[in-house]
């Protein structure tokens, strides 16, 4: 399953906003260009409280739906809740409505069909007073097959990976807390969902005949000088290997654990649907994968790779990403980039791809406009200090590089020329956010 367009009306802090979505095999339209590279990516930017969590739970009550709501969901705030204008009641506000274009193909919908089918999959959220109930509003073209209805089927298969992620600790740990389908996802919409514990997962890939596979395939992820090794310890723990020594995954340190913990856990999910008799690899299978702040932990040389390394090792899945690093976001084009600005989901034309932090920590994506401390000034403003001069133009109209100044070189003022002159033309309100298209409405046909 893949999600092709994402429609959400009055969820949250969003009042009515649609969008495109990039997926294996997606083509070009008219609304959104498909990436050159990594086509399974889509990486979504905005500030605190601007949204990205919301898009992501809207996803998922949009295909989950009829599941979720006997799972134990508490359902609380969804439907958006401006304040009133005027006259205005809230009673215009009262129904949240989310629906999802979805591509359905080859063993999900059964082991005897290879027709790619279109699927509009959705949800409505009705509020009384401080009440909200979810109604779905799908009619599921493989439920007569018990697609949805089975958690080991690989039908609508989607997990999430909330910002708290964590590996739950052994003890204590069961899978019967929560319906399978709802605890793929329960860490997107609660903050104590912990995944499975790495050594519980480790040994339920090797009972089940994946361990080998999904250690090759966490290893090519991981940086290099660790390795998930074939030991264990004398607690029966499997081992890593890093730098000269062999540690379990508690020892590990943070940053290593909250990477490996979702990875591991994905792998284990991916293994649990695996259609029986067949020759699939866990690398075949599609499905939708969500991970708030993909950046979270992760050494800037990491951040600087770790899309890109998921997304060719598991090509199948469609991947949706949130980050607030700018090494993240300059390692993609801009048709992989979504920003929630407002309260639309958009994106810019503006190509980011390759482009320092500083350059796209002051580009339309984020919007800097100095990346230094707040009170010490910007480049601008300390050339105009070691030149001498008083004001903007005076700086960039010094252009006789045979004019002495005994505190610069002609070279080292020239380039505070150039920044200069750069810094003045990014100033705020020169720089225009431009969208590539029109994401509000579906176009006339």
């Amino acid at each position: 399953m893949y999600v092709t367009r994402l429609e959400i009306k009055n969820f949250k802090c969003f009042e009515e906003t649609a969008f495109e979505l990039n997926y294996p095999g997606r083509e070009s339209s008219a609304e959104h260009a498909t990436p050159t590279h990594l086509q399974n990516v889509n990486l979504f930017l905005g500030g605190n409280g601007s949204g990205k969590s919301s898009v992501f739970k809207a996803l998922v009550l949009a295909i989950l739906s009829p599941v979720l709501t006997s799972s134990g969901l508490v359902v609380e705030y969804f439907v958006r809740r401006p304040a009133p204008k005027g006259n205005l009641t809230m009673d215009h506000f009262d129904i949240s409505v989310i629906h999802a274009d979805l591509q359905m193909s080859g063993y999900e919908l059964g082991p005897h069909d290879h027709v790619v089918r279109y699927e509009k999959s959705g949800v409505s959220i009705s509020r009384t007073y401080d009440i909200e109930t979810v109604s779905p509003s799908t009619s599921y073209l493989a439920d007569s097959q018990g697609t949805l209805s089975s958690n080991s089927s690989p039908g609508y298969f989607i997990v999430g990976y909330g910002a708290n992620r964590r590996s739950e600790r052994p003890e204590g740990y069961s899978e019967k807390a929560r319906s399978p389908r709802y605890q793929r996802v329960a860490g997107l919409f609660e903050e104590h969902v912990g995944l499975a514990p790495f050594t519980y997962a480790y040994l339920q890939l090797k009972d089940r005949g994946w361990l080998d596979e999904a250690r090759s395939i966490l290893n090519s992820l991981l940086p290099d000088g660790l390795d998930l090794t074939e030991e264990t310890d004398n607690q029966n723990r499997p081992l890593f290997a890093w730098k000269e020594l062999k540690l379990p995954f508690n020892a590990l340190s943070d940053g290593y654990r909250a990477f490996i913990s979702w990875v591991w856990d994905l792998l284990l999910q991916l293994a649990s649907v695996h259609p029986a008799d067949s020759d699939l690899k866990l690398t075949d299978l599609t499905g939708v994968v969500v991970v708030d702040e993909v950046d979270l932990l992760l050494h800037p040389e990491w951040q600087r790779h770790v899309i890109q390394q998921v997304a060719t090792a598991l090509p199948n899945l469609q991947f949706m990403f949130s980050s607030h690093s700018p090494l993240v976001a300059g390692t993609l084009e801009p048709s992989n980039i979504f920003v929630l600005d407002g309260d639309k989901v958009e994106q810019y034309q503006e190509n980011i791809y390759g482009l320092t932090a500083n350059q796209v920590l002051t580009s339309s994506y984020f919007g800097l406009s100095s990346t230094r401390a707040p009170g010490t000034g910007t480049l601008t403003d300390l050339a105009k200090l070691t030149l001498g001069l008083q004001d903007d133009q005076s700086l960039i109209s010094q252009a006789d590089p045979n004019d002495p100044i005994p505190t610069l070189s002609a070279s080292t003022r020239n380039i505070f020329k150039g920044v200069a002159a750069r810094e003045i033309a990014d100033k705020p309100g020169v720089r225009k956010r431009t969208p590539s298209a029109s994401h509000g409405k579906r176009p006339n046909t």
